[in-house]
């Protein structure tokens, strides 16, 4: 029997795919590690292996830990490259704009935050400088601020995103909002409705993107609302119609 790959499929085959997955849970500022951010990098990381992703997972990254890797990632960037980015771990807002914070980030003041932690937006405008088709990146860290005793209470939740075309971005929570958790969870919410999006053949990514934050939406009784975002120029599959 001849068969005849999809459209999808070759795209799929054919593509660069590149995925730097970082899970941060050891702050010694919050009261308790992360319960699932690791285990929910790890389950990500080998989910992306199975959709042909070239996969980097990093665990626990202090400020030059996340440098390296995420130079590394985006020198790995070339034209037409589909790259995808994960972090789960606890993020801050300075000056309207995201940042990403490293397990040893000392933060005393909002010039901290952005001088420790890794701006969403410069890493999105740097993958779209070196050549990125299509830039995916997915956070989970609208958490409560850990440094918040130390300076000014800033604003809750993350930034809205500034997105270069090319660009699907899916957040734990709207922007400005943080993340209800829940005790005794193996995974997030969100990672166990995205792996279930995932593993569904016949939609896009922006469609799982969607349905996940559906589905984050009703298991936890609209207490977790994520948000999507997409500058999306061209239809994108996680994997193909088979």
């Amino acid at each position: 029997m001849l068969i005849i790959p999809t459209s999808q499929g070759l795209a799929q085959e054919r593509a660069n795919r590149i995925a730097l997955i970082i899970g941060n849970s050891s702050y010694p500022d919050a009261s308790t590690p992360l319960s699932t951010t690791v285990r929910d990098a790890r389950v990500l990381a080998d989910e992306f292996k199975r959709l042909g992703f070239d996969v980097e997972l990093q665990e626990n990254l202090g400020k030059e830990e996340m440098k390296r890797a995420i130079a590394g990632f985006t020198a790995k960037v070339q034209n037409g490259t589909e790259a995808l980015f994960y972090f789960g771990g606890i993020g801050l807002q300075a000056g309207r704009r995201s940042f990403l914070i490293p397990v040893n980030a000392q933060i005393w003041s909002e010039t901290d935050v952005t001088r420790e932690g890794v701006g969403v937006d410069d890493l999105l405008a740097e993958l779209n400088r070196r050549g990125a088709k299509v830039k995916i990146i997915i956070v989970d860290a609208a958490r409560r601020n850990p440094f918040e005793r130390r300076f000014r209470a800033s604003p809750a939740g993350l930034a809205p995103l500034g997105a270069p075309d090319g660009t699907l971005a899916l957040f734990s929570a709207a922007p400005g909002s943080l993340v209800t958790e829940r005790d005794g969870e193996q995974t997030s919410i969100l990672v166990t409705e995205l792996i279930k999006e995932l593993r569904s053949p016949n939609q896009t990514a922006e469609q799982a993107f969607n349905r996940t934050r559906i589905g984050v939406s009703r298991a936890s009784n609209g207490e977790n609302v994520p948000w999507v975002a997409s500058s999306l120029l061209d239809e994108i599959y996680f994997r193909g119609s088979g």
